[in-house]
């Protein structure tokens, strides 16, 4: 045997032995000190908060008013992680500062009615209704004329079912009185859900008691929040969108237009507002009393710019406060009913001048809770239950039994 092959054979047998290795040290890494994040200028913390906190309040409005019965079923967005909250005192206030007074928060009315089962004639299920949903709040209230023969209309809040996206632990359920005044933007989306033209016409008296009704209608929301503000301050601004499931297209004004432009011929499908004004024929030409003649002495049917003009009217006691305010009308009616809303806007401020205590009536009007309404916290928001069909648990905001009476 060669002295190669004895050599190779020596190796081999070597290394076929089990080698005898030392176990790993597991070595836990030094972490270090902790990142210094308090030491940064205040406006590089801040652009950290706002990467957290900041979130998208854009609310789409949607495309047709569910029924009547049935809640406008559109979640209000908050992707945000609100964890860096609770890391310390110090960058929970920072951060609060940015999270209240940098983001905008959305609030979403609905306004639905008139209804009315005999012209003039009220029941407890009649009159308007309004649907009011906030972060911290879902409450429906309704107006109804509740005295027979007296022009006297009580709001009252009614049980509400919407489902409440905001399900995390770490999302507050309402502003803390500490942080209300930080507040300064507000996105308030008014859907215009109303019957333009009844399927039968107005005594004169509902019909005046409903134009003193309009003003006021969006009064509750208002107040309600405003008390959310702790005080209302001059850098407090509100954003207002208003949309209508009404359109120029479904005006019998519009269409008289447009059968006017034809000669009288047969009605053409109208398209858009451009379609309608390029006869260059003014509104007003058209809103004729053809309609208002041929009803019955003591009845009327509003014309369709006195519908639009009480929209405007509706919105005003947003637009009355010490705060700033952008008001954006639907961009079809505000152009087809030109210079409508101005004309309404300086009405409705001659007539807070002149005193008429209407003013007062809209910074303090509330609804009552009804006789079957409770309230209650259900998914971290405030609304009304109906004790009669109290079956789940819920966190009971308040302490005794309702009497019919009572105001938050």
């Amino acid at each position: 045997m060669s002295w190669f092959v004895r050599k190779l054979r020596h190796h081999q047998s070597k290394d076929s032995k089990p080698a005898i290795c030392a176990k790993p040290t597991e070595e836990t890494p030094d972490p270090g000190p902790p990142f210094p994040f308090l030491r940064l200028p205040r406006e590089i913390r801040d652009e950290v908060y706002r990467h957290f906190v900041l979130f998208d309040a854009t609310v789409k409005q949607p495309k047709c008013i569910p029924a009547n019965n049935e809640r406008l079923e559109q979640g209000l967005p908050l992707n945000v992680d609100l964890s860096i909250f609770r890391v310390n005192k110090q960058i929970h206030e920072e951060a609060s500062r940015i999270f209240y007074g940098q983001n905008v928060f959305p609030v979403s009315l609905t306004i639905r009615g008139p209804e009315f089962s005999t012209p003039g004639v009220f029941s407890n299920s009649q009159g308007f209704t309004v649907d009011y949903l906030t972060y911290w709040e879902e409450l429906r209230y309704h107006f109804c004329k509740y005295k027979l023969g007296e022009v006297v209309y009580e709001p009252t809040y009614q049980s509400s079912s919407l489902n409440n996206p905001l399900c995390e632990e770490d999302i507050v359920q309402c502003p803390a009185p500490r942080y209300r005044h930080m507040i300064r933007r507000m996105s308030i989306r008014v859907l215009d859900g109303r019957e333009w033209r009844p399927r039968k016409p107005f005594t004169l008296d509902t019909y005046e008691d409903l134009q003193a009704l309009g003003r006021i209608i969006l009064a509750p929301a208002l107040s309600r929040l405003t008390s959310v503000m702790h005080h209302v301050h001059e850098d407090l601004s509100f954003d207002i969108e208003i949309s209508s499931k009404t359109t120029v297209i479904e005006l019998p004004s519009a269409k008289r237009l447009l059968r006017h432009r034809n000669g009288g011929g047969a009605y053409a499908r109208i398209m858009d507002c451009a379609t309608i004004m390029a006869g260059g024929i003014s509104v007003n030409e058209m809103e004729d009393d053809r309609s208002k003649s041929e009803l019955e002495p003591g009845y009327y049917m509003p014309t369709d710019a006195e519908c639009y003009a009480q929209l405007v009217e509706m919105v005003w006691p947003f637009m009355a406060g010490p705060w700033h305010h952008t008001v954006t009308m639907p961009p079809d009616l505000d152009a087809y009913f030109e210079g409508v809303k101005e004309r309404t806007l300086v009405e409705c401020a001659r007539r807070a001048e002149s005193g008429t205590g209407e003013d007062d009536k809209i910074k303090t009007y509330r609804p009552m809770l009804s006789r079957c309404g409770r309230w209650a916290m259900r998914e971290r928001r405030l609304v009304v239950v109906d004790r009669v069909r109290f079956e789940q648990p819920f966190d009971i905001h308040a302490q005794h039994v309702c009497c019919g009476r009572c105001r938050l």
